[in-house]
């Protein structure tokens, strides 16, 4: 028997290199493979600064992520840095089904067994478990990258029922992560939020954070024009308001066509009965316009409009006068027509108009949707249509 004592001790010895090379080599391949997801995640974060290099495609690089975990999966890895950054993947919006192979051997009554389940809930849509399981965690103390998005899904899930909690994750979040994709996200849900519940505070100070933070994101354009729909829809004052702070803060713009976004925010606001806003955001436009150009022409109306609106009757008609209507759109011609006739409508009328009737001159009328996106012609046949009832009652 000592012989055979001796033999599975020497086929031990034999074996215990094998183990540890083994171990060696599925702990180098994890590594590898974390090093990889790090890199995919600095992708990820580049959509949010075309500067640092080509913004990469969103769902080009959630599918290199999610290869690079099924790579992880398939070697066996069950470390709880893997299984972090399975969750974070789901949390980004990613396929729940990944988390599976993680799950095996997790306590589902420890901390990390509820968060999760709390992060597969809401990778599956199951939102009211989502907010059991996950809002009772602070992700302050986590990791800065697991707490980031986790402060993001919590913000998500608080919107509907609790705008205040959910701004405060909202900035947890972007303090968590900042200049990542994460922050950008972040300012925008921020902004988004403030408007919707008639915050003009902070939504003057989400958009400023968000212009001057993200210069560069491929959102960028798109959020332009949500922060104009935005501008424009806050109240006459509010608007001016926040443009004001906007143009206080970032005098120079942000990189893009300052003078485009003016006069957006000029004629939308003045399609929708905002003069303060539509003559404060045409003379900010104004001399950054060429001379020559048709953005000028433009300006030159709603700049016109919002004067003669206001009661700079002298000052508005001259504007309006100015204007080459070969320089314009067809569209834009219309606008400037209807604009005219309103002006002489108002000239010609015996009674002195009050500032709200004014207004309501060119308010669309009940039924549309403020912030046209097209169809200035429309809008003009409204505005005069408008002006006329409203000039007929005051007779």
């Amino acid at each position: 028997m000592n012989w055979m004592r001796t033999a599975m001790a020497a086929f031990a010895a034999l074996c215990l290199p094998l183990q540890a090379a083994f171990a060696a080599e599925t702990a180098e391949t994890e590594e590898t493979l974390i090093k990889q997801i790090r890199a995919a995640a600095q992708q990820y974060d580049g959509i949010a600064d075309r500067g640092v290099s080509q913004a990469p495609d969103l769902t080009q690089v959630r599918d290199l992520y999610l290869r690079i975990l099924k790579q992880a999966a398939a070697s066996g890895s069950h470390s709880q840095t893997m299984r972090e950054m399975a969750e974070v993947y789901v949390l980004s919006g990613g396929e729940p089904g990944i988390l599976a192979n993680w799950k095996e051997g997790l306590d589902p009554g420890s901390t990390e067994g509820k968060i999760f389940e709390g992060v597969l809930a809401y990778g599956e849509g199951k939102t009211m478990d989502a907010e059991t399981k996950l809002l009772r965690f602070d992700p302050v103390s986590m990791t800065p990258w697991r707490g980031g998005h986790l402060a993001l899904a919590q913000a998500l899930l608080t919107v509907r029922t609790d705008a205040k909690r959910a701004f405060h994750y909202l900035s947890i979040a972007a303090l968590l992560l900042p200049g990542t994709l994460v922050e950008e996200a972040a300012l925008r849900q921020s902004a988004i939020l403030a408007a919707r519940t008639a915050g003009a505070a902070e939504f003057s100070t989400a958009i400023t954070a968000y212009f001057r933070r993200f210069p560069r994101s491929a959102y960028l354009p798109g959020f332009e024009g949500q922060a104009v729909f935005y501008i424009v829809r806050f109240g006459d004052k509010d608007g001016s308001r926040i443009l004001q702070d906007l143009l206080y803060a970032l005098p120079e713009g942000w990189g893009r066509c300052l003078s485009c976004f003016l006069t957006t925010i000029a004629e939308q606001a003045l399609l929708t009965g905002k003069i303060e806003l539509a003559g404060n955001a045409s003379a900010a436009a104004m001399p950054l316009a060429a001379s020559d150009s048709r953005e000028r022409q433009r300006l030159l109306i709603y700049s016109g409009a919002a004067m003669f609106l206001g009661g700079k009757f002298q000052d508005g008609l001259a504007s309006l006068n100015s204007v080459q209507p070969a320089k314009l759109s067809e569209n834009d011609r219309s606008l400037l027509d209807a604009t005219l006739a309103v002006t002489d409508k108002v000239r010609k009328t015996p009674v002195l108009l009050s500032q709200a009737e004014r207004s309501a001159a060119l308010r669309p009328v009940k039924g549309n949707r403020a912030f046209p996106v097209s169809g200035p012609e429309e809008a003009a046949r409204r505005a005069l249509a408008a002006a006329e009832t409203t000039l007929n009652s005051a007779q």
